[in-house]
């Protein structure tokens, strides 16, 4: 079971969410190496790690990133634009007037579709 969160407008975001739960978890491993004769002790100190590096890292950490790296992908490239407009509608004519990419690869169709220009 993989615990991370996928941010669809920053891939690094994501990345930096995965690659902290698969730090977090070696945490728990190195816990469990260090305490072999006290389980609990393992156990509890492993717990404590794991719930402070992932709050701290995944969730915390990965927001900001994702807000920062989210919002200019959104804003300057025409695939994260496209994905942003398919799921806000409403946002076409804000993500014409600011994503140039955008602007010269797509157009919304008379079914309020938006399709590649020919």
């Amino acid at each position: 079971m993989i615990l991370y969160r996928n941010y669809p407008y920053s891939p690094l975001a994501t990345l930096f969410s995965a690659f902290s739960f698969m730090f977090a978890a070696l945490g728990i491993v190195g816990a469990i190496a260090l305490f072999r004769e006290s389980i609990l002790g393992a156990v509890i100190l492993g717990a404590i790690g794991l719930a402070c590096g992932y709050e701290y890292f995944t969730h915390k950490i990965a927001d900001s990133i994702a807000r920062k790296y989210g919002k200019r992908n959104i804003e300057t490239k025409a695939r994260y634009g496209r994905m942003y407009v398919v799921q806000h509608p409403e946002q076409y004519d804000y993500i014409v007037s600011v994503n140039e990419a955008f602007a010269n690869k797509f157009v919304r169709n008379e079914e309020g579709r938006i399709v590649r220009k020919k």
